[in-house]
């Protein structure tokens, strides 16, 4: 009576394995790779692109549940800086592993943490231009600062003529002098403008430093005309104010991060 070799007998463990939690196995290894990949500190924007799209799938089997909801714990815990990175639509990986745990059903679901069940705030988009508002800005401060120096020129004239005093002659100086108005007018803003049109941040950066030296002289002579000379009235025609939210309005755009990771204070 033969017997079998017991060399060429199958493992134990081949027999009893079950398919399906090979490939539980396999996505909750591909999960903790993709987690692995985020923390690393070549991390890319892509990384955690893919990192929020596993946590938003729903897991394949039912099998190692456990594991995963570990994992998802983890990711969830406030000291964790990965919970800060945001995907494509604002989306926290945090906010992400809260949806997979809940997703995972009882008894799962009972340990999320108690303050991630609020609703997360939408997250506040990123400035991309000017808006209506710095074209505004820009437009009001150009026209007055043109009407201002337009009235400073007639008001002269008008003094002389009813003086009887001959017009002032076109000199050299005199061209000098409306060069440096119409520059002091005009080219701040427009320098601005076109770093906001052109997308140019460096462009973006002059024009914001000249508004800034701009806005220097009215808040000086402003500032003269209320404490020295008692006479608020000329601190309010003057444009500082304006000024002042031409500044605010065009500021340069926000640099994008080196690894471009989005980030949100308290997940």
């Amino acid at each position: 009576m033969s017997r079998s070799d017991p060399r060429h007998a199958k493992p134990l463990s081949s027999v009893t394995d079950d398919p399906s939690d090979a490939a539980a196995g396999r996505a909750s290894s591909a999960l903790r790779d993709l987690v692995e990949e985020v923390r690393s500190p070549a991390v890319t924007r892509s990384d955690v692109y893919l990192l929020i799209d596993a946590l938003d799938r729903a897991p394949a089997e039912e099998g190692l549940h456990r594991e995963r909801a570990d994992l998802l714990l983890d990711l969830m815990a406030r000291d964790n800086p990965v919970g800060d990175y945001t995907g494509r639509n604002g989306k926290t990986v945090r906010h992400a592993a809260r949806d997979a745990l809940l997703a995972l059903g009882f008894p799962y679901a009972l340990e999320v943490p108690p303050e991630l069940m609020e609703p997360a705030a939408p997250p506040r988009p990123p400035r991309t231009g000017i808006g209506r508002g710095g074209f505004a800005a820009l437009a009001t401060l150009t026209l007055y600062q043109t009407g201002l120096f337009s009235w400073t020129v007639w008001k002269d004239l008008t003094v002389r003529q009813s003086s009887h005093l001959p017009p002032p002659r076109f000199t050299r100086d005199t061209a000098v002098m409306i060069a440096v108005m119409v520059a002091f007018t005009w080219l701040p803003p427009l320098v601005s403008l076109v770093g906001h049109v052109w997308k140019r941040r460096w462009l973006q950066s002059i024009g914001s430093t000249l508004l800034a030296v701009q806005t220097m002289p009215w808040l000086l002579v402003a500032g003269a005309s209320v404490l020295r000379e008692n006479e608020p009235i000329r601190a309010v025609i003057l444009p500082w104010y304006l000024s002042l939210w031409a500044l605010w309005a065009t500021r340069p755009l926000p640099k994008s991060p080196p690894l471009a990771l989005g980030r949100h204070a308290g997940g």
